[in-house]
């Protein structure tokens, strides 16, 4: 993980542009991915190649970023334990904008997160292929919200 998040659009898009040393990646993602956090993580594997990255909490233990509070307009559609966020990476840029991401992410809702009325993503606005992404999910029929860190919009 470490080596992803020294590459550029990771680190743009995903990192928001903070620096994560090793030890800073080991202290924050290691207890997630072995189980012993709340928010439970995964490497994304294609046959047996690691190449992203998948994580989703409660919206009752955590907020997005852009949303400060359980007043959030957000929250008078659904519960917060309605809600789950997710957040994830195509770590290798030839792995990007083929489709992969709309597909790893489809699955892994349908899979994990049946439980929830809605999923949100909160991708930085310049993100776009990333936003494309997301739009594209959400067209297909899965209820997803995406939160835009500038436009505060859903």
């Amino acid at each position: 993980m470490y080596d992803w998040f020294q590459e550029s659009t990771i680190k743009a898009s995903y990192a928001r542009g903070q620096v994560f040393s090793l030890k800073d990646i080991k202290d924050k993602y290691l207890p997630r991915i072995l189980g012993k956090d709340n928010i439970p993580s995964y490497i994304i594997k294609d046959n047996r190649r690691p190449i992203g990255f998948i994580q989703y909490y409660l919206l009752t233990e955590h907020l997005p970023e852009g949303i400060k509070s359980y007043t959030n307009p957000l929250f008078h559609q659904y519960p917060a334990d309605d809600i789950a966020g997710i957040d994830c990476f195509i770590a290798h840029a030839e792995n990007r904008g083929k489709g992969l991401g709309s597909q790893l992410i489809h699955k892994f809702i349908a899979d994990f997160l049946v439980r929830f009325r809605a999923v949100i993503v909160d991708p930085d606005i310049q993100n776009q292929q990333a936003i494309r992404c997301y739009e594209k999910i959400r067209g297909s029929g899965v209820l997803l919200h995406i939160q835009s860190l500038l436009k505060g919009v859903f």
